[in-house]
């Protein structure tokens, strides 16, 4: 097999993108892909890196993910603080406020639509049950009312001889 000598430069950028995007070529710069694919291809070398980044990709993967403890981070706040040659701006931010309710049944503002609408039920239960309100959409309508409704009875059963109630 005939191999391919290449420049230093293209190997160096492969490392550098193997160490920034890992082996999987679909992570790598649309820009510098197709060239690394072929030189991957082509060069021992590469294909020797790309085989260690690719080992190391599988070891990544498996070692389980963990969060960093208090103590570690405290460390690195307090080394950035240090370094006086790269000044570090740490902001120190107030601690999360918990959505805290008052032993007040309505006094948060979630309470407020539910209210509205228990008290128009009842409301509305309070019309129904006392007929308050059977005149109502006919008067809104502009159609008859009761002392209308009661004087077309009247001229219903003179027509008819009987007592029986017109249907609505």
């Amino acid at each position: 097999m005939t191999q391919k000598q290449t420049k230093p430069g293209a190997i160096g950028r492969l490392e550098e993108v193997l160490a920034a995007r890992g082996a999987e070529p679909a992570r790598w710069p649309d820009a510098d892909r197709t060239k690394l694919q072929g030189l991957c291809a082509s060069d021992l070398e590469a294909r020797r890196l790309l085989g260690e980044a690719a080992a190391l990709d599988r070891v990544l993967r498996a070692s389980p993910a963990g969060s960093p403890s208090v103590a570690l981070k405290q460390r690195i706040v307090a080394a950035a603080v240090a370094d006086k040659s790269n000044p570090a701006r740490v902001v120190p931010m107030p601690a999360a406020r918990r959505n805290v309710r008052s032993a007040a049944p309505f006094s948060s503002r979630g309470y407020w639509p539910a209210a509205a609408l228990a008290a128009s039920f009842a409301l509305g239960i309070y019309v129904g049950a006392f007929a308050l309100g059977d005149n109502a959409v006919e008067l809104a309508m502009g159609g008859s009312t009761v002392s209308d409704r009661a004087d077309t009875l009247a001229l219903f059963s003179d027509l008819t001889g009987s007592e029986a109630e017109l249907p609505l």
